[in-house]
């Protein structure tokens, strides 16, 4: 997309220091991570050991409440682990089984239900925006592809033109069109009106409220997400997640050809994931050869890849949004990984 379709559909931007006095709940701490537990399977595969240390440092520097880890090395094994706290106030640890805001893992969704609709000719890539929302500035010169290719603006638009061509809301269309079929009854997008989360689930946290890592810890789990809607408020667990990593990657519920022009759509950002371009496709980032997506919402972090060349997958969930440094936590922890095993 052109800096001029940027510039005209500009991003979904809320005042941060409002949204904090409106929606704020708060808890202090120190070292999150100084006393957390760690629970794995009695038989690990052989990188677990060399691994596992690695994540703690990471998770200690960072301060990292709590994370859950899922790798699979078809080489080696999966190995799957909750570290850390999900709740500080309680020092409840964290549970593999817990329910997780997944953020932007959404746009994954409904990109992936746009793309079945080109599968039925019920739109094209190149259609432009305003021939289904004739109200979007510039409409005629942004295409649907433009859209797939990145924004939080340009995922609410493709939410309500989801909903336009499907007949059906939000929340319904990704059940009836992925979660369904795929059998992930453990993913959903919640009302707009609702921050509950189903139980078991995490605290989420963050610490202050300009995204650096710095400041008091806030517990933020109930802040309202509905901004999000089909861009980030998608709530998943590691489960559900194990499922549509392997599924995004490999086109399991789209055409051969159409998988093939989400694959080739790329945005190439100007960034850098382990030192190899960190490129966008139509609701699917390459990390260095790994096909995902990361997400983060107030309080939460998640990342998830699979590579369809070995089948390996690589998921990791935090419960915060922010750490002490430029990579988000999850995004930090599943570099470790990422790098360790499969560079």
């Amino acid at each position: 997309m052109s800096a001029k379709h940027v510039q005209l559909l500009g991003r979904l931007v809320f005042p941060l220091a409002l949204l904090g006095c409106l929606l704020l709940s708060a808890c202090a701490g120190s070292s999150p991570v100084q006393s957390a537990p760690v629970r794995s399977p009695a038989k690990s595969p052989p990188f677990v050991a060399k691994l596992q240390p690695l994540l703690l440092a990471q998770m200690q520097q960072l301060r990292i409440p709590g994370a859950i880890v899922y790798v699979n090395d078809p080489g080696q094994g999966s190995w799957s682990t909750a570290l850390g706290m999900g709740n500080l106030a309680t020092r409840e640890p964290m549970q593999v089984t817990n329910y997780m805001r997944v953020g932007s893992i959404a746009k994954t969704f409904t990109a992936t239900i746009i793309l079945q609709l080109v599968d039925q000719h019920k739109l094209r890539l190149d259609d432009p925006v305003s021939k289904y929302q004739p109200q979007v500035p510039n409409g005629a010169h942004i295409t649907i592809r433009e859209l797939l290719n990145m924004s939080n603006t340009n995922y609410i638009l493709l939410g309500l033109i989801m909903q336009q061509l499907t007949h059906l809301p939000a929340a319904q269309a990704w059940q009836h069109y992925i979660f369904g079929p795929l059998g992930m009854h453990q993913t959903s997008l919640p009302p707009p009106t609702s921050s509950a989360i189903p139980d078991p689930h995490t605290q989420g946290y963050m610490y202050g409220l300009d995204f650096t890592g710095t400041g008091p810890l806030l517990n933020v789990t109930d802040w309202n997400p509905s901004w999000g809607w089909t861009a980030g408020g998608a709530i998943s667990t590691l489960h559900d997640l194990q499922i549509w990593a392997k599924a995004l990657a490999t086109g399991q519920l789209l055409s051969a050809a159409t998988q093939q022009q989400r694959l080739s759509s790329w945005n190439n950002t100007g960034l850098f994931w382990l030192g190899k371009p960190f490129r966008y496709g139509l609701g699917v980032i390459d990390f260095a050869g790994f096909l995902g997506h990361s997400g983060d919402l107030f309080g939460f972090n998640s990342w998830m890849a699979y590579q369809p060349q070995t089948g390996a997958t690589i998921i990791v969930l935090s419960n915060l949004i922010a750490a002490a440094g430029p990579t988000p936590p999850a995004e930090k922890l599943a570099g470790v990984i990422q790098q360790e095993l499969f560079a």
